[in-house]
Formats: C-alpha cells, sequence, structure tokens
C-alpha cells in the first residue's frame, strides 16, 4: 500500500512537472517571435479571461485536457493550481514570513538604513554597515522602538535596558547606564523622563532614591552625598520644599521646614551629637528670620532673641554655659549693639551702656565684681574714650580725657572724702605736666608734675616772689634759718625748700627741693618714685642731710644717698636703715650767694635779712628772734635745745660736709632700677576693653 501510495504521488508530481513546464515553454517561444508586445498582450489578456471563465466549467471535450503522458489533466485544474501556489507565495512572502520574522526571527539592519526607519519587529540595530557594533536591540513598529528593548555605547556597553513606549520613550521600569557601565538611574520612566520611584547614581554611589516626576524629584525622597544621607523629606520640581531633614556628615543638622532647598519656615539646628543647637520660628531663604533659641553642646541655652537674615537683631540675651545671663541689649548683624547690660557670672551689672559692633561705644558705666562703679562715660571700640570719670577701690576717683583706655590731657583727682586733690595734665596713669596739688581744699603746690610726682627739677632757681605767688600760692607755710640761706616748709604738700640769703643784692632763689612723708609715694598710683631717665652719672655715699625742722628724717644722722647728675642738677635718694626712701632732694648747681666770702655771718645782720624777706613774704617775724615755726635763727629749738643733734647748716655732727659727692669707694654707682610706676586705673590695664 505504501509503494502504490509513492508511485502515485510520483506520477502526479511529474504530471504536475509537465503541466506547468510545457505552457512555459510555449510561451517562452512564442515571446520570442512576437514582434510587438502590445499585440501579444492583447491576444493574451482575451484568452486569459476566457480561460479564467472556463475553469469553473467542467471539462467537455478532450481539447479541455492536457496529455501529460499516461494521464489526462484538466487545462482548469492546472490554473487553479498556479493560482494557489501564486497567492501562496504572495501571502508567505507578504505577510507570513514577516509575522513569522518579528516573532521568531531577528533582523540585523544598519542603523542609517531607510530599512530602519519602516521595519516592524524584532531588530538589531548597527552603528556600522559591517554589522559588528551594536546600537539598539529590540522591537521596532514601523522603525519606532518599542516594547522591551536596550540601547548601547559605540564602545557596546548596554546605556539603557527597560521598555519604550508608542514614541520609542523611555517607559516602564529601566535602566540607564554611565560609558563605564557604572548604573546611572533605576527606576521609573515615562516619556522618556525618569517618574515614579527610582534610585539616581552619580559615580557609582547613590545619589537619590525615591519618587520621581517628569524628570525631577518629586514627592518623598532622599539625597545622599559621598554615600552619607544628605536630605530626607519632601520636594517639589527637584528641590526641597516641604518638611524634611538635613544631614551634615550623616548626622543629623537641620529638621524642620524647606522651600526652594532652603530652611524655610519653623525649624531646629542640631551639634553633630545630635543636641538641639537651635531652635527657630522661622527660617526665610536658609536664614534665620525672627525669634530663635541657641544652645550649647551641653544643651544650656546660650542666645534668645531675634534674627534678621541670619544674624542676631534686635533685642536678645546671652547666657553662658552654666546658664547665667551675660549679656541683654541690642543687637545688630549678629553684634551688640544700641543699649545694653553686661553681666558677671553672679549676675551682677559688670556694664552698663552704649555698644556698636560688638564693643563698647558711646556713653556707659563700667562696675567692678563687688557693685561699685569702676568707670562712667565714653567708650570707643571697648576704650574708654572722651570725658569720664574713674573710680579706684579706695574711693579716689578721676575726672578727665581718656584716650584709647588712658586719662590723657586735662584731669581731676578727687580723694575718698570727695575733695580735689590735683587738677592738671595727665599721662600714662598719672599726673604730668601742669598741675595743681589741693590739701583740704586749699592749693599747696601749682607747677609742672612728672610720673606722678612734684618735679621738683622745674622748682630750682625760681625767685622766691614767685614761688609764693605761683608755687605755694595759698599754702601755709613756716620758715627757718639755715647756713648761707634759709628753709620755707610746706607741710600740707610735705615738701620743703632751701633759699639762698639776698647778699650783695643777689636775687634770692630756691637752691633745693625737698620730698618728705607722704609725697614719697605717688598721691595717685601709691607707686614709689622712680628716678627719670637722663642722668650722666649716678653715685653711691653716705651723708647727712639739711636739717629740716620737723621732719624725723633729716635727722642729722648719716644716711646712705644715691646722687644722680642731670647736668644742670643732682638728685639725691636718701635712705633709711631699711634701705627705704625717707628723703628726695633736687639741687641745683647755681651758685650760693654769700656775704663778701665771710667765713661767718654776723647774727644781727642775718636777722635783718630774714626779716626782710619775711617781711616781702607776708610773713611777720617773733619779736622774740624765733623763726616763724619756733626754731631761733641758730637752729636750735625754742627750749635751747639742738633738732635732731644737727645743725641747721647742713653738717653733721662730726663736722663734715652734707653735700659730699664721692662714694665709700670713690667709683660711680650702676643706674639702679626703680620701679615702674603703677597706672592709675586700679589694675584694669585693659582700659575698659570689652
Amino acid at each position: 500500500m505504501f509503494n502504490a501510495l509513492y508511485r502515485s504521488i510520483v506520477m502526479v508530481f511529474r504530471m504536475l512537472k509537465n503541466a506547468l513546464l510545457r505552457p512555459f515553454r510555449s510561451l517562452y517561444a512564442r515571446a520570442r517571435s512576437a514582434a510587438s508586445l502590445t499585440r501579444q498582450a492583447s491576444k493574451v489578456v482575451p484568452k486569459v479571461v476566457k480561460t479564467v471563465t472556463t475553469v469553473k466549467v467542467k471539462p467537455k471535450s478532450r481539447a479541455d485536457y492536457i496529455d501529460a503522458g499516461p494521464v489526462y489533466v484538466a487545462k482548469s485544474l492546472i490554473f487553479v493550481v498556479i493560482g494557489v501556489l501564486v497567492a501562496l507565495f504572495l501571502a508567505g512572502r507578504f505577510f507570513v514570513w514577516p509575522w513569522m520574522e518579528s516573532r521568531w526571527f531577528t533582523a540585523r539592519i544598519y542603523a542609517l538604513d531607510d530599512r530602519a526607519e519602516t521595519h516592524t519587529g524584532r531588530v538589531e540595530l548597527y552603528y556600522d554597515e559591517a554589522l559588528s557594533e551594536i546600537a539598539f536591540s529590540g522591537r521596532l513598529r514601523e522603525g519606532v522602538k518599542t516594547g522591551r528593548g536596550t540601547e548601547y555605547y559605540e564602545n557596546g556597553v548596554a546605556a539603557f535596558e527597560g521598555s519604550f513606549d508608542e514614541n520609542g520613550l523611555y517607559s516602564g521600569h529601566g535602566i540607564r547606564r554611565g560609558e563605564d557601565g557604572s548604573v546611572v538611574y533605576e527606576g521609573g520612566f515615562a516619556a522618556g523622563l525618569y517618574e515614579g520611584e527610582g534610585q539616581l547614581y552619580e559615580d557609582g554611589q547613590l545619589l537619590y532614591e525615591g519618587e520621581f516626576s517628569a524628570g525631577a524629584y518629586q514627592g518623598e525622597g532622599r539625597l545622599y552625598a559621598g554615600g552619607l544621607l544628605a536630605y530626607e523629606g519632601d520636594f517639589v520640581s527637584g528641590a526641597q520644599s516641604g518638611q524634611g531633614k538635613a544631614y551634615e556628615d550623616g548626622a543629623l543638622a537641620y529638621e524642620g521646614g524647606f522651600q526652594d532647598g532652603l530652611y524655610s519656615g519653623a525649624g531646629k539646628t542640631y551639634y553633630p551629637d545630635g543636641t538641639v543647637r537651635a531652635e527657630c520660628a522661622t527660617f526665610s531663604a536658609g536664614q534665620i528670620d525672627g525669634a530663635c533659641v541657641l544652645y550649647y553642646e551641653s544643651g544650656a541655652k546660650k542666645f534668645e532673641g531675634t534674627f534678621s537674615q541670619g544674624q542676631a537683631s534686635g533685642q536678645g540675651t546671652l547666657y553662658d554655659e552654666s546658664g547665667a545671663r551675660t549679656y541683654y541689649g541690642g543687637f545688630e548683624q549678629g553684634l551688640k549693639s544700641g543699649t545694653g547690660t553686661e553681666y558677671y557670672a553672679d549676675g551682677k551689672k559688670e556694664y552698663e551702656g552704649g555698644f556698636a559692633q560688638g564693643q563698647r561705644e558711646g556713653e556707659g558705666t563700667l562696675y567692678r565684681a563687688d557693685g561699685t562703679v569702676l568707670y562712667s562715660g565714653g567708650f570707643s571700640q571697648g576704650l574708654y574714650e572722651g570725658t569720664g570719670t574713674l573710680h579706684r577701690e579706695d574711693g579716689a576717683r578721676v575726672e578727665g580725657a581718656f584716650v584709647q583706655g588712658e586719662i590723657l590731657g586735662a584731669a581731676s583727682f578727687y580723694d575718698a572724702a570727695g575733695a580735689l586733690l590735683y587738677a592738671g595734665g595727665f599721662a600714662d596713669g598719672s599726673a604730668q605736666g601742669a598741675g595743681t596739688l589741693y590739701v583740704g581744699g586749699a592749693a599747696v603746690f601749682t607747677g609742672n608734675f612728672a610720673s606722678g610726682f612734684p618735679d621738683g627739677a622745674s622748682v630750682l632757681d625760681l625767685p622766691v616772689g614767685d614761688l609764693r605767688e605761683t608755687v605755694f600760692a595759698g599754702a601755709e607755710l613756716s620758715e627757718s634759718r639755715a647756713e648761707q640761706g634759709f628753709v620755707i616748709d610746706n607741710p600740707g604738700a610735705d615738701m620743703a625748700v632751701f633759699c639762698n640769703y639776698g647778699y650783695n643784692d643777689a636775687e634770692i632763689v630756691v637752691h633745693r627741693l625737698y620730698l618728705y612723708g607722704e609725697s614719697l609715694l605717688s598721691r595717685f598710683s601709691g607707686a614709689a618714685f622712680v628716678p627719670p631717665e637722663g642722668y650722666t652719672d649716678v653715685r653711691e655715699g653716705r651723708e647727712t642731710p639739711l636739717l629740716l625742722p620737723g621732719v624725723a628724717a633729716t635727722a642729722q644722722v648719716p644716711h646712705d644717698v644715691t646722687r644722680y647728675d642731670y647736668g644742670a642738677y643732682t638728685l639725691r635718694l636718701w635712705r633709711d636703715e631699711a634701705g627705704n626712701i625717707d628723703l628726695i632732694e633736687w639741687r641745683s648747681y647755681t651758685d650760693l650767694a654769700i656775704e663778701g666770702g665771710a667765713a661767718e655771718t654776723p647774727a644781727d645782720a642775718e636777722e635783718s635779712l630774714i626779716d626782710g624777706l619775711l617781711s616781702d613774704l607776708g610773713l611777720t617775724a617773733p619779736a622774740d628772734g624765733t623763726a616763724a615755726n619756733g626754731t631761733d635763727a641758730d637752729g636750735t629749738a625754742a627750749n635751747g635745745e639742738t633738732t635732731g643733734g644737727g645743725t641747721a647748716d647742713g653738717t653733721a655732727a662730726d663736722g663734715t660736709e652734707e653735700n659730699g659727692t664721692e662714694e665709700s669707694d670713690g667709683q660711680a654707682a650702676e643706674e639702679p632700677a626703680g620701679p615702674t610706676p603703677a597706672p592709675v586705673y586700679d589694675g584694669l590695664s585693659g582700659g575698659g576693653r570689652s
């Protein structure tokens, strides 16, 4: 049975072959012999129409068959078979094959080929005509990418893996990569843009994860920097907006409102350890703007007040870490400004007054820790400036002009009882230049001062009349006789002068000036006397000073003395047995006037001269011939006893001269390094600097 079937099939094949080839052979022959294609066509068309028409007609004669050897085949059947084959070919070429190719086969096309613009189905597009560098792998619909597919860089790395919409744009879930293969984005797409949930990377590190819309951050998400969380919260149009948290180096730095990527509305800032740094009612454009409280890392309050553009402005209060208030008042651009009060740690006022640029400025009052006033007056850049009053701890005060924290120029010095002690020039914290010293409200010395002490050198060689009328004007004076001159004592100033007699019409002038008692220390700072610079020689020795009645330091016994030579005068510092200065002497080099060079002066002549001098000075000599202070003209006391065992002519009991200039070893001594005068500012060396 199988063999019979096989032979039948072979016979049918041969019949079909002959049937198919015979007409073609006939047509080929006729075509070659035809002279006109139009004429032949006019013959063929009617025949074809007739033949097609007769296909439906059942064969009726032998002419309707074709001899195929052992069998005859109806011509109508042959035409049916040819039509079916042609139809199958056309259907397969234009319908079946494209469908099969799009389903199970992939076309490989050069990306710039015209076919790529109209192709539908699976495809691989290439950058080059050699089809070696792939550009796209996926599906096309009339040349447009659609469905799942992969785009490639020219180096072969996949640029995108995911879905395409009907317009060839990224859609749905996909992955974008850089040319190095690192992931740039993974998540949702719509119309070619990031949409929905996704993760964005930069240099291989996560940059953002969260929601997207139209390619921008939108909704909730997280930003990262260097692999660390930098922000988490709400986004609008790609910027932080709404509520969120900002981080620095992975630690929470801010929590609150945002607008366009900047702090906005109420929020808190934090220290790296998580402690609240600032709690503010309002942020604007990333800066504090309004009421805010700042804290130390310990959690203690640091500042409470208002801000403008990120800086303290308006009223505010500063605190130290213990919680104590240190300042309350105005601020501008983050600095103390306007009127304010600074406080000590115990809550007492330290300063009250004006501020500018963070420093004390304008009128103000500075207090000590015990609450007493230290200074009141003008300030500039934190220093005393302008008119002001400096109060000492002992109750004394100085009123005058201040320059850069120091009294400079005219000033008045009052003691603790409020009595005027000095009025005149001030510099370096002490009386300097012209001034007047007062005792009990009366002027006792008017002249020059140097480093807080009367300048004895300025009085030397001054006529005694001028001394009375200017330098000692207003002072109660006493006089006593001495060898070749007389002594005028000014006990109110603890000061005395030695003057010459007016022999041979010589002018009576001051030859020496002495300081003793309280005047040995500065009445302003309490500092010890220091010899001024400029001496040319200094020597040490032992001498007996000029006897000053009533001054114990001038007792007629030898003293250690240091002599400084200034050319026109000498300065002697006399010291007691303990080494403390107990007498200061300025001595002129001008020669004393004497009576014709006589060795001794008659007593009656001297008394006459003294009486005349006292009359000139407005003093009256006692009727019994004693000096105004109760000392006889010969230097003895009224009771006949000597004053301190010495004579009034300045000679010691052993007859040696009191003004010897040689040291015991005859060598000049080195310049002493005396203490520096202390300033009058009661230890406030900064001059009120805040």
